[in-house]
This record gives structure tokens, C-alpha cells and sequence, in this order.
């Protein structure tokens, strides 16, 4: 990932709240993203381990399903799902 698309990410990072709707298109090993997923942030922290930012997502519409999960660290931002990390490969605000 190039700096300017990592630095574009980590300001529309900082700009999330609870409450925020974001949309994702992600890839992972089990299948290719294809279309955008909404979701719904529902709380962000700091964690211990060296200043890392976590923001909790869930789908929006059905919270009982398995929560998502972006990580701000050492200035790159990364997603998970579950405990299965995924590739980011577009995100927007709605």
C-alpha cells in the first residue's frame, strides 16, 4: 500500500466515532471482496500494547454476528474479522 493511501486511511480513522457508518470492500483467504459492507462503529479505545487504536464494527442492521475490527498501528491501519485478519481494499464514510 502506497504512503498517501496509508495516510488517507488513518485520517478517515481518526475522524470515526460510535455511532459512525462506514462501508468496506475487503478481501481475505476464505474469499475476495466484491462489494462494499456497511457497518456501524460501535466503540473505539486504545489499547495497552503500544499506543494501538482498536475501533469494534458490526454489521449494520444484524449486531449479533461476528464483530470487525480496525487497528491503528505504527501509523498503518489494519481489519480483522473475528480473529482473521482481511486486506482493506477500499473504505468510505457514509
Amino acid at each position: 500500500m502506497n504512503t498517501e493511501k496509508a495516510l488517507e486511511l488513518i485520517k478517515l480513522f481518526d475522524k470515526l466515532k460510535k455511532g459512525s457508518r462506514v462501508k468496506i470492500k475487503s478481501s481475505s483467504v476464505i474469499s475476495k471482496g466484491k462489494e462494499y459492507v456497511e457497518y456501524i462503529v460501535k466503540c473505539k479505545n486504545t489499547l495497552k500494547y503500544k499506543g494501538t487504536e482498536k475501533i469494534t464494527l458490526v454489521y449494520m442492521g444484524n449486531e449479533h454476528t461476528c464483530k470487525r475490527f480496525l487497528y491503528k498501528r505504527d501509523g498503518y491501519l489494519t481489519f480483522a474479522m473475528g480473529d482473521m485478519a482481511a486486506t482493506i481494499d477500499d473504505i468510505k464514510q457514509v
